[in-house]
């Protein structure tokens, strides 16, 4: 049984919304690229190209939510992520100013090795 119903649904919607925008818009691109007339459906917001990304998005969507396999892998998903230790807001900060730090330094080595070549070069070269 899928206990993690309602986050699977939520996540499968806005992933859903994404894509169909996506695929609206490739399609819009290949419609102008081959000069092919991207008609109104519904006015000017509505066209030819979000209809087809629609009907494929909700295919798609319909697929997943009906198949078995999909929904219990989503649902291990949410269960695995409930298991995952999670830093707090300090540990985050520090690990991050490591990293600022850490490629600062390393820029600055770079930097120094740049110039010392650029020196070796301009001795040799000139």
């Amino acid at each position: 049984m899928i206990s993690n119903k309602k986050w699977i649904l939520l996540g499968y919607t806005i992933i859903s919304i994404l894509i169909w925008i996506t695929i609206a818009k490739f399609f819009s691109a290949i419609f102008g690229w081959f000069n092919i007339g991207d008609i109104n459906i519904l006015g000017p917001q509505f066209k030819l190209s979000t209809l087809i990304g629609l009907v494929i998005t909700l295919g798609t969507l319909i697929y997943c939510v009906r198949s078995p396999a999909i929904m219990t892998l989503s649902d291990e998903i949410i269960i695995e992520l409930r298991k995952v230790s999670w830093p707090t807001r300090q540990e985050t900060y520090y690990s991050t100013l490591v990293v600022i730090i850490t490629v600062l330094i390393m820029a600055v080595i770079l930097g120094l090795f740049d110039a010392i070549w650029l020196k070796v070069t301009n001795l040799i070269y000139y």
